[in-house]
């Protein structure tokens, strides 16, 4: 658990401990864009919420560094409603991939095969396979929008603010990169 003392990682701790929905806003998107979740891995330094779309479903996880927060907040109108529509999909919900740093989170669903969004600090995402790591770069096949092999680029890691996975964009590639390869 988060041991910091401002007010963000107090906001962050309630949600992990109550499953209190926050609007998380990230230092590599538009300032008006947020993703709706709770915190279900808290460490130090990094962050694993379970995300929710518009009808209260279940749309995967994002993770990150909580220093690439820009904020978080945690009361209103449509988080109110969101928590209400959540309740006819309490059934949907995955079970999360455990880890407690970006690195973990990597070797993880590296070893699971499992596509991965990353938001690159150049504001665009990337989806794909984790095939490498190290402490300073991320290679991974890139697959685009209809399940085709874009190839295998390599990040430097400090330019990847966050990562998805689980939800329903990574499903669609996995589909599509499997259809594409049948």
């Amino acid at each position: 658990m988060a041991t910091g003392s401002n007010l963000l990682t107090e906001a962050l701790e309630r949600s992990h401990h109550d499953r209190i929905l926050l609007e998380i806003y990230s230092r590599d998107s538009d300032s008006d864009r947020f993703a709706v979740g709770w915190i279900v891995t808290l460490s130090d330094s990094f962050y694993i919420a379970a995300t929710v779309d518009k009808q209260g479903r279940a749309d995967g996880f994002q993770a990150g560094n909580v220093d690439d927060l820009l904020m978080v907040a945690s009361r209103g109108e449509y988080l109110d409603a969101i928590s209400k529509a959540m309740m006819d999909h309490l059934d949907e919900w995955p079970k999360p991939i455990e880890a407690t740093s970006m690195k973990e989170l990597l070797e993880r669903v590296k070893d699971a095969k499992e596509v991965v969004t990353l938001m690159h600090s150049n504001g665009l995402r990337y989806e794909g396979i984790v095939v490498a790591f190290d402490e300073t770069h991320i290679g991974l096949d890139v697959y685009g929008r209809v399940g085709e092999y874009e190839g295998r680029y390599i990040f430097a890691r400090e330019d990847v603010g966050r990562a998805t996975f689980g939800g329903p964009d990574q499903r669609k590639v996995a589909l599509l990169m499997r259809r594409a390869t049948e």
